[in-house]
């Protein structure tokens, strides 16, 4: 499973300058013009990442077991200052295992791409080798996860909640104390205290992160996105590595999460990590104090998430975390919701989340438990008809869900409501309005399919995405018409601001816009922005020249020369190029390496 964040291959590889493409396509035993998802499914193969890593002297493959345990997939500046990391990651650079990637005027970051990250960890951290696991130990009740897991439980109520009435968000951006108080009611665990409200507030930002709810107008009311309804059809283990990735943390801490998922799954089922031994064994790695003090914050965030449950200073995957880290679900068990004769329906917890989906459209809920409760009642009709139901097509998605057939009672109640909420209803349309009924019978023969149906002699009801068509129809037969369309009792629409100027899309994650297949010079050291000043200005105060390997404004490549430094002023060098003795200017953010001169030969 994978749980580390990081810029993918298909991110990554299309931005590459041709020249690193075929050098990685022939790496791999592919011709120059092969396809890149040939390319991206050869690099990703566990079995490549393995052997890859394998060719790694002893040195190098320290650096990358310290790269992961301390940095997660994008390292931070002390991982550069390790022993061998030059030539580290230019072997593994080789193999399409690490990319340089940098945005103008921030500093160049070494990534490991995502899908590389799995096979990697199991290669380099040796951290489920060592004895982690407390003394005590605590028999699971189950040996399968749940699709209906209490967190996924939780996001499903959230957005189910917003399709039946939006949530109102305050300028601060959270959710308003009544309608926080109606969503408790529908978690997984309403007790309503602390704990429970962390773990609301994580299944609600989730759904965002995911984009299953979206900001919606000037009342600032969450709603559900397009793609909300989409999501509850996806495979069990899509959802599960959402749930697990969202649990491990953002890419800012994206090396504590996932080792303790890591490190838990790796345990027997019925064990603990014991959290002194993980400290201990975190210091003993030389991890940076600052990340071993976010060990509280990444155990509490899995705590929200409902990954994880502790006791006395121990911590494990919870059940559902556990086996849906390992792929072990217990089997759903679609059509086996039951609808009583009263119109009440039970959903038991096996339904797929796709067909809960459908009923929280199609019935009014009640409550829920380890039984969702719900009711077919005259609300549940209306909303069915803002939805397009007609009366046919509602019965049958009801009885298409259920394992039971509907009671002629129930059905003829539905018929009713039907019929009572259909007699009258508001109806916004488009529609021509022309000045005699001939002239509305001549432009109803030209529209033919675009006219919906007559309002009265002389007004048709055009289809709503049709006026542009019917104008343009129109205007062929000979009839001239405006396309500005009258609102009457309503004020004039204000002029239209102009169009904002398209701007170009950022090219990878995080807005990097330089990707590169690194060869760092193994001479050069790479060195913090700080000090690269402070070097910068001995040289300038002794006249000394030095070797930079650096990023030129404007270009691709990388590239290494002899500089004399003459002024630096705000991240700004400013030097004379040798032997050419031409001028350069060079912002430190550029700079991968230096080194006093003629170290590169």
């Amino acid at each position: 499973m994978q749980l580390w964040v990081s810029p993918s291959l298909r991110q990554i590889l299309p931005h590459l300058p041709p020249t690193d493409v075929r050098a990685l396509m022939q790496s791999v035993g592919l011709p120059p013009h092969a396809a890149l998802e040939e390319l991206i499914e050869r690099l990703a193969q566990p079995e490549r990442v393995a052997a890859a890593v394998e060719t790694l002297p002893g040195e190098e493959r320290q650096v990358f077991g310290a790269w992961l345990l301390r940095s997660g997939l994008i390292a931070h500046e002390d991982i550069h200052r390790l022993p061998r990391f030059a030539s580290a990651v230019n072997r593994l650079a080789q193999a399409g295992l690490v990319f340089l990637l940098r945005s103008d005027y921030y500093r160049p970051s070494f990534v490991l791409p995502a899908e590389c990250a799995t096979p990697l960890f199991e290669a380099l951290a040796p951290a489920r080798d060592a004895d982690l696991a407390a003394e005590a130990r605590t028999p699971r009740p189950s040996d399968r996860a749940e699709e209906w897991s209490p967190f996924l439980h939780d996001v499903f109520q959230v957005v189910a909640y917003a399709d039946r009435q939006p949530i109102p968000i305050t300028q601060q951006h959270y959710v308003y104390k009544r309608a926080e108080a109606k969503l408790l009611s529908w978690m997984w665990d309403k007790r309503g205290g602390e704990p429970e409200r962390h773990r609301f507030a994580a299944a609600l930002q989730f759904a965002q992160l995911k984009g299953l709810l979206t900001l919606h107008g000037e009342a600032r009311e969450l709603v559900p996105t397009a793609s909300a309804a989409e999501y509850w059809h996806k495979p069990v283990a899509e959802r599960a590595q959402d749930w697990l990735q969202f649990a491990a943390g953002t890419p800012a801490h994206q090396s504590l999460g996932p080792l303790l998922i890591w490190l838990a799954a790796g345990l027997e089922p019925d064990q603990w990590l014991d959290r002194a031994k993980l400290e201990a064994f975190l210091r003993a790695r030389k991890v940076r104090p600052e990340v071993v003090r976010q060990l509280p914050e990444a155990w509490a965030r899995l705590l929200a998430a409902g990954a994880w449950e502790e006791e006395a200073g121990r911590g494990r995957l919870t059940d559902a975390a556990y086996y849906a880290y390992h792929g072990r679900w217990s089997p759903t068990r679609p059509r086996s919701a039951i609808v009583q004769p009263t119109g009440e329906v039970l959903v038991p917890p096996e339904v797929p989340y796709a067909e809960r989906w459908q009923w929280n459209r199609l019935a009014t809920p009640q409550h829920t438990d380890r039984m969702w409760v719900l009711q077919i009642d005259r609300g549940a009709v209306e909303r069915a008809l803002d939805l397009g139901f007609e009366l046919e097509s509602y019965l049958e998605a009801v009885a298409s869900l259920s394992r039971t057939e509907l009671s002629p009672n129930l059905v003829a109640n539905v018929r009713d409501w039907f019929r009572q909420l259909g007699r009258h209803r508001w109806v916004e349309a488009l529609i021509l309005h022309s000045q005699s009924a001939e002239d509305s019978a001549h432009a109803e023969r030209i529209l033919g399919a675009l006219a919906v149906r007559r309002l009265s002699p002389a007004d048709l009801v055009i289809r709503r995405d049709g006026l542009h068509e019917a104008s343009e129809r129109l205007r062929r037969a000979g009839i001239w018409i405006r396309d500005v369309v009258e609102t009457p009792g309503l004020p004039e629409p204000p002029p239209l601001a102009a169009a904002a100027a398209p701007t170009a899309p950022q090219l990878v994650w995080l807005g990097y816009n330089q990707v590169l297949v690194p060869k760092l010079h193994e001479a050069l050291a790479y060195h913090p922005v700080s000090e690269l000043e402070r070097l910068l200005g001995e040289a300038i105060r002794h006249e000394s020249p030095v070797d930079v390997q650096y990023f030129p404004t404007g270009r691709r490549e990388v590239l290494v020369e002899t500089i004399l430094p003459t002024f630096l002023n705000r991240g700004w060098l400013q030097g004379i190029r040798l032997p050419a003795k031409t001028g350069v200017t060079v912002h430190l953010t550029q700079i991968l390496g230096l080194a006093p001169a003629h170290r590169c030969g």
